[in-house]
C-alpha cells in the first residue's frame, strides 16, 4: 500500500483522515497513519466532536473538570476541541498541515505555498 500512496503523494494527492478524536490521539492510531499512511490532515467539526466525546472515557477527566470548575458549555467545547486540536497539530507536525481553508489550494505549488504560510500557525510550543 506504501508504494502507491508514495505515487499519489508524488502527484500532490494529500490524504486526510475524517474525524479527530481523543481515542485516535491517545491510541497512537493517527500517529501510525501519518507513517504508514501518508497522512497529513485530519479533520473535524460539531457532529464530528459530538461522536467522539460520547464514543468513550477518553473525555472523562477533561469534562469532569471543566464541570466542577463551573465552566460554561460553550467554553468547555472550546477548551476540548483545542486540546485535541494542538495535539493533533503536534503528531502532524512531521508534515506540517493542519486540515484549513488552504487544503483546496489548485495545485501542488500552491499547496506548498500554503503549508509554508501555516506552518506556525496552531502549533503548541
Amino acid at each position: 500500500m506504501s508504494e502507491n500512496l508514495d505515487r499519489l503523494a508524488a502527484e500532490g494527492v494529500a490524504v486526510r483522515l475524517d474525524g479527530l478524536s481523543r481515542e485516535r490521539l491517545t491510541g497512537g492510531q493517527m500517529a501510525d497513519q501519518v507513517g504508514e499512511w501518508r497522512v497529513v490532515g485530519i479533520t473535524s467539526n460539531p457532529t464530528i466532536f459530538a461522536k467522539a466525546i460520547r464514543s468513550g472515557a477518553r473525555y472523562d477527566e477533561q469534562v469532569g473538570d471543566v464541570a466542577r470548575r463551573g465552566v460554561r458549555v460553550e467554553e468547555a467545547v472550546r477548551l476540548l476541541t483545542a486540546f485535541d486540536v494542538c495535539w493533533a497539530w503536534d503528531v502532524l507536525r512531521p508534515v506540517n498541515i493542519l486540515e484549513t481553508a488552504f487544503v483546496t489550494a489548485a495545485s501542488t505549488a500552491d499547496r506548498r505555498a500554503a503549508r509554508g504560510r501555516a506552518v506556525g500557525s496552531g502549533r503548541r510550543r
